[in-house]
């Protein structure tokens, strides 16, 4: 069996009661793309930190080559680079910033090396190399910084959102690069909102919210974190709200929890004399009407539900932006997933 060029078990990071970082097995292979796409806030960046060695875990471990990984490793370390979403540039040359991975290592490079990478990322170093870093535009900085991570040749790649705030040119450029990398088996890892893209590029995508690495985008995902506070149930505090759960599974506290969107319905009134636990005030935020059903998104200041009803529901509701409203779901509708 194959040992994956980096891998993380067990990782925990803990910045507040409200967000934690929980991603219990994760690994990516040489000559694979792996995408993370998930919302602001939903840990992309973090876990990405953490698998670069920049940031450390609270728990877990890395592995590179199956060797457990740490910032202070610097042979394992040199094996790493990483892209930041802001391009961090010395306010010197092109060609300064470019030698400077190499003159902290206390090594050369030659110019025919610092012109092919220059080239390989249309840039032409006749011209770009005496240029000051602040003289250049928003892509010809990400490209510049890209040269820079990539020049002294690192197996595995990170790049944090690689086509953030460039012009449509760079996006192509750094895509063709991506794949160019990928065919010298380079492990390369990505993190991006935009998912149409990162489709396009990754072979395999994980969703991130709220701290969990998923497979596949669960709507309405409330993560981990749910405590039993009864016989045969759990809760969990959410903002203002708190959300009680059935404990069916083994080692149910060990779970992230979601709620289908057809699970939940809607209410003008507060029911009276109901078996679901979750009666929860809300306020629409926004109709979606598609063409079998309607997708209706609420909130509860910052706690947010997505329902599915049917078109006949929402005219006999008449419900509108800004309405005040009841979701209603049962415990058992909030489901596991690991």
């Amino acid at each position: 069996m194959t040992t994956a060029a980096i891998s993380a078990k067990n990782i925990v990071k803990k910045f507040n009661k409200d967000f934690v970082l929980n991603i219990s097995d994760f690994s990516s292979d040489y000559g694979n793309i792996t995408g993370f796409y998930g919302p602001n806030g939903s840990g992309k960046t973090t876990f990405m930190k953490i698998l670069g060695l920049i940031l450390p875990s609270d728990e877990g471990s890395v592995f590179v080559e199956g060797v457990a990984a740490s910032g202070e490793n610097l042979e394992i370390r040199r094996k790493l680079t990483f892209l930041f979403q802001e391009p961090k540039l010395l306010r010197r040359s092109v060609r300064e910033n470019l030698i400077y991975p190499f003159k902290i290592r206390k090594k050369r490079i030659s110019t025919d090396k610092l012109n092919d990478i220059m080239k390989n990322l249309s840039l032409d170093p006749d011209i770009f190399l005496k240029k000051k870093s602040y003289e250049l535009s928003g892509g010809e900085k990400k490209r510049v910084s890209l040269a820079q991570k990539l020049i002294y040749d690192p197996s595995i790649i990170l790049l944090d959102e690689p086509t953030a705030n460039v012009d449509t040119k760079s996006v192509d450029i750094i895509t063709k690069l991506i794949f160019e990398l990928q065919k010298k088996n380079k492990c390369i890892l990505i993190s991006s909102h935009d998912y149409e893209w990162l489709a396009e590029v990754a072979d395999k995508i994980y969703y991130l919210e709220k701290g969990a690495l998923l497979k596949e985008k669960f709507e309405n995902n409330l993560g981990m974190g749910f405590t039993h506070f009864s016989e045969g149930l759990l809760s969990k505090k959410i903002g203002n709200v708190n959300i009680v759960a059935a404990s069916s599974p083994e080692n149910a506290e060990e779970c992230g929890y979601f709620i289908n969107p057809n699970d939940i319905l809607i209410s003008l009134g507060k029911p009276e004399n109901l078996s679901a636990q979750n009666i929860i005030e809300m306020k629409v935020k926004h109709i979606d009407v598609q063409d079998k059903r309607v997708k209706v998104e609420l909130e509860n200041d910052d706690f947010t539900l997505t329902s599915y009803i049917s078109k006949k529901a929402l005219a006999d509701l008449d419900i509108y932006r800004g309405k005040d409203v009841y979701a209603i779901f049962k415990a058992s509708s909030v489901k596991c997933y690991k």
